[in-house]
C-alpha cells in the first residue's frame, strides 16, 4: 500500500496538467529559447500576447499602397525569431490581410515563437497577372530588407496562404 502511494506521488510530478503550477506558469521552450506554447501547439489554446503593427507600408504599385501587417509574440520581443507570411485568399478579386491573426494556423505558429505577417495584393479586375505575384515578391523583398528592425530571421521565411493565396506563395 505505501510503495502504491509513492508512486502515485512519483506520477503527479511528471503530470503538468496535474502539478501545483498553472499552465500559465509553464517555460516552453524551443530549440533552447523561450516560446508561449503549449508544446506542441494547440488551436484549443489561447492565443498568447501579441505585440502587433498593422498597416505598415511595403511599397506602392500601380497607384496603391500596398500594406501588410505583422505580429510577434510579446515573450519573444527580445529574440530573432522565424517568420510565417500570410497571403490571403478570394478568387485574387477579394479579400483581406485582417483575418490572418485570428486564423487557428497563426495561433499555432505564435504559439511556437514565431511571427506572422500577412499582406495585401492588387485585386483583379482592377489589376492583372502578374501584378499579384509582383506584390507577394514586394512584400517579401521589405520584410527581409526590415527583418532587423522586426526581430525576425530573414534566412528563415515561410509563407502559405488558402486558395488564390497558395496560388500567389513566390
Amino acid at each position: 500500500m505505501i510503495a502504491r502511494k509513492v508512486l502515485i506521488f512519483a506520477l503527479l510530478g511528471f503530470l503538468p496538467f496535474l502539478s501545483a503550477g498553472s499552465a500559465a506558469d509553464t517555460i516552453w521552450l524551443l530549440g533552447g529559447r523561450p516560446v508561449p506554447g503549449p508544446l506542441p501547439p494547440s488551436a484549443a489554446a489561447d492565443r498568447p500576447d501579441l505585440d502587433i503593427r498593422l498597416d505598415i507600408e511595403y511599397g506602392t504599385a500601380g497607384g496603391q499602397l500596398l500594406m501588410l501587417d505583422f505580429a510577434k509574440p510579446t515573450l519573444c520581443r527580445d529574440q530573432k525569431v522565424p517568420l510565417v507570411v500570410y497571403v490571403h485568399g478570394g478568387s485574387w478579386n477579394s479579400g483581406d490581410k485582417s483575418i490572418a491573426f485570428l486564423m487557428n494556423d497563426a495561433r499555432m505558429f505564435f504559439q511556437l515563437g514565431f511571427a506572422v505577417a500577412s499582406l495585401n495584393y492588387r485585386l483583379t479586375p482592377a489589376y492583372q497577372f502578374p501584378a499579384q505575384v509582383n506584390d507577394c515578391k514586394l512584400a517579401i523583398r521589405y520584410l527581409r530588407q526590415n527583418a532587423a528592425a522586426l526581430g525576425f530571421d530573414p534566412d528563415r521565411i515561410g509563407i502559405w496562404g488558402p486558395s488564390a493565396g497558395g496560388h500567389l506563395v513566390p
